[in-house]
């Protein structure tokens, strides 16, 4: 674990200052890894080492140790584990920090970590270990960091639920009746949230009781329900449905929130079915809907031959709230595209490759940052309504992460990949170079 002094007040070469360490043979186990936390001050910082641990006051436990180090310095130590939670093999996520709280979520379990007094409270525990089969345990935090929102699907809690990150009070939002919704999203603003609807079967499949999900017209794929649904539902905070959004006569996935949070942008299709292939939504067009008003179609998707398979994914939705960022997939070709209100159904702009959708950074009344995959090899882009730049591109065999992005300042890591599998402890794996960019303006 790493920080890196952006001041460019070190020496060249002391800019990165190291945190903490393990051996290459514990990190190449499974589930051993480091999350950021947060900042406590200007040099402290706080982040999570998840794994069994080699040091410290829980030597050889394993689970989640909580630490607290000093830039300044670029010390840690065993004074310096402040928290510790006992896990079982599974991922830890930690959520941004909200009005100096940060949340940790374990398998089983949501943890409060207060920045200020370095302190651990259990939020919730005895959650689902998020089994597809029995819905799609992924909670998220509210923008405000004073909720959580989540879909459960075991017998006799089934819904979307709302838990109250202060007093751990779970309270469901939309339970099934003749229809359910699933794979709720948050607004940017935090005031809506939107989610998958399936209408009630009249002829419910064998198993409904063991899981309720059964009951509704859903599309399995090969690790459980997809994404889609008849209809995309929008909630207020009371479980009050705002809007139903939907086309006759299709299916809906893979939908974004706009950034002013009153937009939609979504893929619409049949469904595909067939003895050799698993179901999945075959996209015809691409829609924006406004909350409250009909959805409008920005571009239809063609199929150059009945046979040919075309997948679809939303990346973003502009800036400005009047066009979709989206990648498309066929067989000979992968592309990034943009579709706008007004420009006659006409795809406009196009990048070779695929933007990763979840990877997008956005800072209001800046331009958007991405990576693009082409033919293997990764390349970072900003992205306007009018213009998209490219950055930088690596080389095949390599990726890239967005580190940091404030507007300002663009932070990128380049690292070999690495395949765990083959690796033997004590092989050197190559280095990660970070790469700082300032935007610079310039008169005219």
């Amino acid at each position: 674990m790493v920080a890196l002094d952006l001041s460019g007040d070190r020496p060249t070469g002391e800019s990165v200052v190291a945190l903490h360490s393990t051996i290459k043979a514990r990190a190449s186990t499974p589930y051993f890894s480091y999350y950021p936390v947060g900042w406590i001050s200007e040099t402290r910082c706080v982040f999570a080492v998840q794994g069994t641990q080699t040091a410290g006051p829980n030597k050889g436990r394993r689970g989640v140790a909580v630490h607290v180090a000093d830039v300044a310095t670029g010390k840690t130590s065993e004074s310096w584990e402040v928290a510790f939670i006992p896990t079982k093999d599974g991922t830890t996520l930690s959520s941004p920090v909200r009005a100096g709280k940060a949340f940790l979520q374990v398998p089983g379990a949501i943890w409060e970590f207060v920045m200020a007094d370095q302190t651990l409270r259990l939020v919730k525990g005895n959650l689902p270990l998020g089994d597809r089969h029995l819905g799609q345990f992924s909670p998220q935090i509210s923008p405000d960091g004073k909720h959580y929102m989540y879909d459960r699907w075991e017998d006799g809690l089934a819904g979307i639920y709302l838990l109250d990150t202060a007093t751990g009070e779970e309270r469901l939002l939309s339970g099934p009746g003749e229809s359910a919704s699933f794979y709720p999203s948050w607004s940017p603003d935090g005031r809506l949230i939107a989610a998958y609807t399936a209408e009630r079967k009249k002829s419910p499949a064998p198993g409904v009781e063991q899981y309720p999900l059964n009951a509704f017209d859903v599309v399995y794929g090969e690790e459980g329900p997809l994404a889609a649904g008849a209809a995309i539902t929008v909630f207020d905070l009371s479980g009050k449905v705002v809007q139903t959004v939907r086309v006759e006569g299709k299916w809906v996935t893979h939908f974004r929130w706009s950034p002013d949070s009153i937009h939609l942008g979504f893929v619409a299709g049949p469904v595909l079915r067939g003895e050799d292939i698993l179901p999945d939504i075959e996209p015809d067009g691409l829609w924006l809907a406004k909350v409250g008003e009909s959805p409008a179609l920005l571009t239809a998707i063609g199929h150059s031959t009945p046979a040919e398979r075309v997948y679809v994914g939303i990346c973003a939705v502009d800036e400005d709230n009047r066009g979709l960022v989206y990648t498309e997939f066929r067989e000979k070709s992968i592309a990034t595209r943009r579709a706008r209100v007004g420009a006659g159904g006409d795809a406009q702009d196009e990048i070779p490759g695929e933007l990763n959708g979840w990877q997008v950074q956005r800072v209001p009344g800046y331009p958007s940052a991405g990576i693009v995959y082409s033919e293997g090899t990764p390349s970072v882009w900003t992205l306007t309504p009018e213009k998209w730049t490219r950055i930088l591109a690596s080389g095949t065999g390599h990726s890239l992460l967005l580190a940091g992005y404030n507007g300002d300042v663009l932070v990128v890591a380049d690292s070999p990949l690495i395949n765990w599998y083959a690796y033997k402890p004590g092989t050197s794996v190559g280095k990660t170079v970070v790469r700082v960019y300032r935007w610079v303006k310039t008169q005219g």
